[in-house]
């Protein structure tokens, strides 16, 4: 009997020793997945992008340089005969900017848009009967922005349409008499807009005026002209925006 129980007592010990080695080696075991977990986290790691604040109003200055095409349809009255009249030139201009947007599902901008702009005059174009001058243009433009955000360059594409002002006279050469035409024409663009710094950021953009359809009957007033315009402008503009 003493013999039985001496030998229960060393097979104890023995699975003692082996169930604290077998949990040693388990601790080690994973420990070391620990530390590869840790050492190699960072490939899961996802990038922070920058902070594009592009929620808000914003307020600005723009310079504008305009290429503007007029087509005139003449009608002399007294001979009864017609003439075409083509004329182009450019024209600077400044702008005051006012707006406000913002960003959604992160990647995507829309916002609206209004402009002050003053346009400065051009000299007069003639040939042998009319002139066309490009007037001095004073307005107030407006257009819809929409976007698409590169928050990690800090920029962003966007195309705009609205309504922008187009102005001009038809002069006749023999004695300076003139007439007015022009109105707000439909305006589409693109552009590209980069984010400086946290309150600033600086954009260059296109923009056509749409003018499919003339101006109507425009009558120069010594009553010998009647004529009907069809003004065409493109514009590229260079602007700087602060955020508020």
């Amino acid at each position: 009997m003493k013999n039985i129980f001496c030998c229960m007592f060393v097979l104890g010990v023995c699975n003692v020793v082996v169930n604290v080695s077998a949990l040693k080696d388990m601790q080690s075991e994973t420990g070391n997945v620990s530390v590869y977990e840790a050492e190699n986290s960072y490939d899961f790691q996802e990038l922070a992008e920058p902070d594009r604040n592009v929620s808000g109003a914003y307020y600005g200055l723009g310079y504008e340089l305009s290429f503007v095409k007029y087509k005139v349809n003449a009608e002399d009255v007294s001979a009864n005969k017609n003439k075409a009249l083509k004329k182009s030139a450019t024209q600077n201009g400044l702008s005051l900017i006012g707006g406000f947007g913002s960003s959604i599902y992160k990647r995507y901008y829309a916002g609206l848009e209004f402009e002050i702009m003053n346009r400065f005059a051009g000299k007069t174009s003639y040939d042998e009967d009319l002139g066309v001058k490009f007037s001095k243009q004073f307005g107030i433009n407006m257009d819809a922005r929409f976007g698409y955000l590169f928050p990690q360059l800090g920029s962003m594409i966007y195309v705009t349409a609205g309504f922008s002002r187009t102005l001009g006279k038809i002069v006749a050469k023999s004695n300076g008499s003139s007439a007015g035409f022009g109105s707000y024409f439909p305006t589409v663009g693109l552009g590209y807009e980069y984010k400086i710094n946290a309150s600033w950021n600086i954009r260059i953009d296109g923009r056509y005026s749409i003018t499919s359809k003339d101006t109507g009957k425009v009558v120069v007033s010594d009553n010998r002209w009647d004529c009907s315009v069809k003004p065409q402008r493109t514009s590229i503009r260079l602007s700087i925006t602060r955020n508020i």
